[in-house]
């Protein structure tokens, strides 16, 4: 909450350091690490991205290259959507609870509050193991017609 102290206004030093908590680099990167579970169904070569906030620059790169993950996280990047297979949006305060837990990223999908969007076609999908993944956390794809 903000406050005004003698005419001046002045930030809640809480929200300040929650926005820099969602933006850290390493407590994201530790985040993957610590939820390899969540990837084991992914087939590499496979890039997966979580763009945080309201700015499209933000966001947490995840790479699958033989059996190995490399999350990386940007804060100033420049992307298309396709050069990802799969990626998610979430807002700073989800992102926030997902830091905190990291059972919420399943709380988050199965309530509808990540946006996914997949850029693959089905048989690609099925080839990367992203049909598995996004069962795994929650999420049940219907592509067919």
């Amino acid at each position: 909450m903000n406050s005004e102290n003698n005419g001046v206004f002045m930030a809640n030093p809480n929200k300040v350091y929650e926005t820099k908590k969602v933006y850290n680099k390493d407590l994201w990167e530790n985040w993957v690490m610590d939820s390899q579970e969540y990837f084991e169904d992914i087939i590499a070569p496979c890039k997966l991205a979580i763009f945080i906030g309201k700015n499209d620059k933000r966001c947490l790169i995840i790479e699958k290259i033989a059996d190995s993950l490399f999350p990386k996280f940007v804060v100033d990047g420049s992307f298309s959507m396709y050069d990802f297979d799969l990626f998610f949006t979430v807002a700073e305060g989800d992102a926030l609870k997902i830091l905190e837990d990291k059972s919420k990223f399943v709380d988050l999908v199965k309530s509808g509050n990540l946006g996914i969007l997949c850029t693959v076609d089905d048989i690609a999908m099925e080839e990367k193991g992203l049909d598995k993944f996004l069962s795994r956390v929650g999420f049940a794809p219907s592509c067919s017609m």
